[in-house]
């Protein structure tokens, strides 16, 4: 059996909270609760305790918890010398909290964690734990080994005269080096220029010789090396992977769904005019109105003219100029444009009402190819909306607090998408850089916060106190950090 620490820790027999519930259990929480009562933590209480505010502030306590959890530990467990009374209101809300959540037959994921950790490993048949370089294991899951009635292995690949270097759990307790000699570091101003240096050091690899492993340390890097190589190789060629999860919001499903929402809420001329010239909505506009693409571009042509003369703020606005600007109309074709726009946009504001149905009726007449990427992004940017619909339809959660939630869960939402190529380069994580067993590694995106990576202090945990609570610190990172690199230049 393989399986994944995160896996593990969470307990398959109880039914466990998901992001949706928990965010909408501490917003209600905080609507709820009296904030005199926790002056330490709202020193200056909000003059008008919103819906927006309180899935916000519940978003930044949450956020404790997942730190937290990195040693199975609650709020109300944390006495630190200074902030005792922060953290006094802190535990108090958790309780509120979790109180809430249990009483909808809802195990919290923090409680969740800690029955897992306390009951170990109850798989049937299972004579041995094996850890194979797992060079960052936190204190929660060790407490989970402890608990476990089977034997342990941790296995680290290093050299025999570097094992006083790690703990008994393989992390590393000591910085390691490496020689690296300068013509194997090249220094590039900006990552399009990295981006694109790397998709040619790839192009130039002979069809006889192996391909490097690619390990990219900055994240935010991917889009421009996706790009690159896109430019250097066809499709048939290489593919490049990201293995990491793309953003739902980032889609152009995810674009078009904030837009209805946004438009749903405020009517903003500006969102409103950016969402009339996307190609999905000139699709769909087209197929409506029986016009031609053309037909269609030339109708939202004529929004700048009432924009320029207008200067309309919102959907409503931009109909009452538009409709001003047709009675005045002087010319068939002035008058036409101006009939064809009004329709458009008579026809888009009546769909508002409904994002999820408006977005289905957009798409009702497409064809999906799965060898095209872009469909293929389609259908998973589409599950995991429908996935996060239902979870914020669940009945823990309120009616009034569900589309702002939506809203806000979308923008954290992501999902994967496994390209279809015969040829496809796996764009690494620098965690899995211990896992490359190519004779050549390419690191992109090695900069400064990266790696070493580095936490930037936390306004309720900073290092300090992360090493009292047994959590991992920025020490911790450069020490694991460290052995990866040196690991990795030494087996080369």
């Amino acid at each position: 059996m393989i399986s994944m620490a995160s896996a593990l820790l969470e307990p398959d027999d109880v039914r466990i909270a998901t992001e949706a519930e928990e965010m909408a259990a501490m917003a209600s929480v905080l609507a709820g609760c009296d904030l005199a009562k926790y002056r330490a933590l709202f020193p200056r209480p909000p003059s008008e305790r919103t819906t927006d505010w309180a899935l916000d502030m519940a978003g930044v306590l949450l956020g404790i918890e997942m730190i937290l959890g990195e040693a199975a530990l609650l709020m109300s467990e944390v006495k630190p010398e200074q902030d005792r009374d922060r953290w006094r209101d802190l535990g108090e809300l958790e309780g509120l909290f979790i109180e809430s959540l249990e009483s909808k037959g809802v195990i919290p994921r923090c409680i969740a964690r800690r029955m897992a950790v306390a009951a170990g490993c109850r798989e049937a048949g299972i004579e041995e734990i094996v850890l194979p370089s797992f060079v960052d294991i936190q204190e929660a899951f060790i407490g989970y080994l402890g608990s476990s009635s089977q034997k342990v292995s941790v296995l680290v690949h290093a050299r025999e005269a570097d094992a006083a270097k790690f703990d008994a759990w393989g992390r590393p307790v000591s910085v390691f080096a490496a020689d690296l000699g300068p013509e194997m570091i090249e220094s590039l101003p900006t990552a399009v220029i990295e981006a694109d240096a790397i998709a040619e050091y790839f192009r130039a690899v002979k069809p006889e010789e192996a391909l490097p492993a690619l390990a990219v340390c900055d994240s935010e890097m991917y889009p421009e090396l996706e790009g690159a190589f896109q430019n250097r190789f066809s499709e048939d060629e290489l593919v490049l992977r990201n293995p990491t999860r793309e953003n739902v919001a980032k889609s152009s499903l995810g674009r078009l769904l904030t837009s209805i929402l946004a438009l749903s809420e405020s009517g903003d001329y500006t969102t409103f005019s950016a969402f009339l010239r996307s190609g999905d909505v000139a699709r769909w506009l087209s197929t409506e109105l029986k016009e031609t693409p053309a037909g269609i571009a030339g109708f939202v042509g004529a929004l700048d003219s009432v924009q320029n003369a207008h200067l309309p703020r919102t959907v409503d606005e931009t109909l009452s100029a538009i409709r001003s600007d047709l009675a005045a109309a002087r010319h068939d074709r002035e008058r036409d444009a101006l009939a064809g726009l009004l329709k458009v946009c008579e026809l888009v504001k009546s769909e508002l009402g409904d994002a999820f149905a408006f977005l289905r009726k957009m798409f009702a007449s497409v064809k999906l190819d799965e060898r095209n990427p872009g469909d293929r992004e389609l259908v998973a940017a589409a599950e995991k909306v429908r996935e996060l619909r239902r979870e914020v339809e669940a009945g823990a959660i309120p009616q009034r607090m569900r589309g702002m939630l939506f809203s806000k869960l979308l923008k954290r939402a992501a999902y994967m998408l496994e390209p279809l190529a015969p040829n496809i380069l796996a764009a690494n994580g620098w965690l899995e850089v211990p896992w490359c067993d190519e004779d050549e590694l390419v690191i992109a995106g090695f900069n400064e916060g990266c790696v070493p990576e580095s936490i930037v202090g936390h306004p309720f945990i900073p290092d300090s106190l992360r090493a009292s609570l047994g959590l991992v610190t920025n020490e911790m990172r450069a020490m694991r950090d460290s052995f990866i690199f040196a690991e990795a230049v030494r087996c080369r």
